[in-house]
């Protein structure tokens, strides 16, 4: 569990390597649990409990930031916070790119959802060469991907700099809803 007092940077890096190391080592068990939990109630309820854990940690961790919004769009950056570093997610970084860039690219993207920092907190968002913190607020870019930062400024657009570099971060995180019934 990271430090939930320490700065943002050092904060998003611990949850991203610990969120990256459960996703990696009980995916396979994860799997196997959405596969057979319409057999059983308590596997669903089990399921259930996983994914409050996780919501819980997310909004621990990132409370400084969450505490800058009101409550529905908070609830529904907790949501993506924890659709994008699901297990699914991991499964689609994991299987396109090396370890290193899927907790980069996990790392940059929940840098680019939340929120800035509070008033006196540490205004870097993302250690990623390149990008700088004024860059978030204007609307940067990162590796010649444009994006929209989070309603602070328009998306600046370079392209990238080929085909594959274009292709591979497209398709490096795909996150997929898992769907309950």
């Amino acid at each position: 569990m990271p430090n939930v007092d320490a700065d943002f940077d050092p904060r998003l890096k611990a949850q991203v390597e610990v969120r990256a190391a459960i996703c990696e080592q009980w995916l396979p068990l994860w799997r196997t649990l959405l596969r057979y939990k319409s057999q059983s109630e308590k596997l669903a309820v089990r399921i259930v409990r996983i994914r409050a854990a996780t919501m819980a940690q997310l909004a621990l961790v990132y409370g400084p930031e969450l505490s800058m919004l009101p409550e529905p769009e908070r609830a529904q950056l907790l949501i993506s916070l924890d659709l994008l570093t699901g297990f699914e997610s991991w499964a689609g970084c994991a299987k396109t790119t090396a370890s290193q860039a899927a907790h980069e690219l996990w790392a940059t993207s929940i840098g680019r959802l939340l929120p800035p920092p509070p008033f006196g907190a540490s205004p870097c968002r993302d250690s990623s060469p390149g990008l700088r913190a004024d860059d978030l607020r204007t609307g940067g870019h990162l590796s010649g991907v444009p994006y929209v930062t989070n309603r602070l400024g328009p998306a600046a657009h370079t392209p990238p700099a080929s085909r594959s570099d274009r292709n591979n971060l497209a398709a490096a995180c795909i996150v997929r809803p898992v769907t309950t019934r």
